[in-house]
């Protein structure tokens, strides 16, 4: 299942599915095979230049995206998850347990990522949709 479909997309109309925004990298490939890519990184990706390249043709293959100010990851066209990094507000969520109890602390970090990570999970299938409505 090819994705980028969804994130040219989400791209080109700087619309995301609700609880989703818009980063500031991307990677564009040409619809050929060519090879031609644009790579993006700290980039302003609502600017003009960006949407020349879609106008021209260019599909997004990589883009990168926010869930709910939590966590922040690049979503590739073949479904892949990259670059994952959690935010303040989340790592300190279990500051309160004291550093001595390293076990209950390791613990209490799995299952609030791993919590955090199936909620995303949800949110971007049910977001995805069907291309069908695209």
């Amino acid at each position: 299942y090819d994705l980028d479909v969804f994130l040219t997309d989400w791209l080109t109309n700087f619309s995301t599915p609700e609880g989703f925004s818009i980063g500031n990298d991307a990677e564009l490939e040409e619809a050929d095979d060519s090879g031609a890519q644009v790579k993006l990184k700290g980039h302003d990706l609502s600017c003009d230049e960006v949407k020349s390249h879609l106008e021209n043709g260019k599909r997004v293959t990589k883009l990168a995206l926010d869930w709910q100010e939590r966590v922040k990851f690049m979503l590739q066209n073949d479904g892949s998850i990259k670059r994952l990094s959690y935010s303040e507000t989340l790592k300190e969520e279990n500051a309160d347990i004291p550093k001595e109890d390293m076990a209950v602390k390791l613990d209490a970090d799995f299952i609030l990522a791993s919590e955090e990570i199936k909620q995303l999970l949800e949110d971007l299938t049910q977001g995805l949709g069907d291309a069908e409505d695209l």
